[in-house]
């Protein structure tokens, strides 16, 4: 559960932690916009998790309302601009999400402490109200992210063509090696 609290003023979205309410992982959560591009009024949130979390942010109903979503009051990233007026009847977060024609994005979050603010960047949509969805799901640690190490498996096993290669390069070695040693040894006869 997340606590979520209000947005105030016009120019950076200040978090008020007032009046919080539950933000469940997993579960989209709608939000509306009322007065038009700024600060989405009552939406901000503070939340520290001990393990990697994704935000998705996507616009809903009507295509064209972008947003940028502002980390501890400075931007961390936005919706992209898309063509607007579209009616795309998406009013449920997932059918929201996949829709081709409507704004959205996902940022990944690592353990910590973070207040995430929304603002409508542009309502192309040309309606000066609207909504869209967020969502927070948990994310696997990632093998290969060298942030979020996991541990390494105990009986790793070479490929073939590893171990080939390294069988190349030893006898290359040793052959340089030894007929060094016999141009060193002829010298000195």
């Amino acid at each position: 559960m997340l606590a979520i609290g209000c947005t105030v003023g016009m120019a950076t979205p200040t978090v008020v932690t007032a009046q919080p309410t539950a933000l469940t992982i997993g579960t989209w959560t709608t939000f509306e916009w009322l007065n038009g591009v700024g600060p989405v009024d009552g939406l901000g949130f503070s939340f520290s998790p001990a393990q990697r979390v994704r935000l998705r942010v996507t616009d809903a109903g009507f295509s064209g309302d972008a947003f940028d979503i502002f980390l501890n009051g400075s931007r961390l990233f936005s919706t992209p601009d898309v063509t607007g007026g579209v009616d795309t009847e998406a009013f449920d977060g997932e059918t929201a999400w996949l829709n081709q024609a409507l704004s959205k994005a996902s940022f990944l979050f690592l353990p910590g402490n973070f207040t995430v603010t929304l603002a409508l960047r542009s309502a192309g949509s040309g309606f000066t109200e609207g909504e869209g969805f967020l969502r927070f799901d948990l994310e696997p640690a990632d093998p290969i992210d060298p942030i979020d190490p996991i541990d390494p498996p105990v009986n790793v096993i070479p490929e073939p063509s590893s171990v080939l290669l390294m069988a190349v390069g030893l006898l290359a070695i040793g052959a340089y090696s030894r007929r060094r040693t016999k141009h060193t040894s002829n010298a000195s006869c």
